[in-house]
C-alpha cells in the first residue's frame, strides 16, 4: 500500500495543522470527503476523484491539502498504487 513517506502519524499532524475551512460560517454543514488518487513510482500524485462527499465546499480543499502535503512512497517494486483517503472537516 502507498503511504506518506514520513508515516501516518506525522501525516495526520500535517492534515490537522494545514486544513483550511472553506467557509467557517457553514461549519454545521461540514463533514467528510472520500476520494482516491494515484501515487506513481516517484511519489507524484495524480488522478484525483471524489467518491463521496458530505461537504461539497470542502472537495477542492481536500485535494489541495493532499497535493501540497508531504511526499508519498510506494512499496518496494511497485510502479503505482491507488490510494483511498477520507478527510474530515
Amino acid at each position: 500500500e502507498a503511504m506518506p513517506a514520513d508515516g501516518w502519524k506525522n501525516y495526520n499532524i500535517y492534515l490537522a495543522n494545514n486544513i483550511r475551512l472553506p467557509d467557517p460560517a457553514s461549519l454545521h454543514k461540514m463533514g467528510s470527503v472520500d476520494f482516491i488518487f494515484t501515487v506513481d513510482l516517484y511519489g507524484r500524485l495524480s488522478d484525483f476523484k471524489i467518491l463521496q462527499s458530505t461537504c461539497p465546499l470542502c472537495n477542492k480543499e481536500a485535494i489541495r491539502l493532499i497535493k501540497d502535503g508531504p511526499p508519498w512512497k510506494l512499496p518496494e517494486g511497485a510502479q503505482s498504487r491507488q490510494v483511498s483517503i477520507t478527510i474530515q472537516f
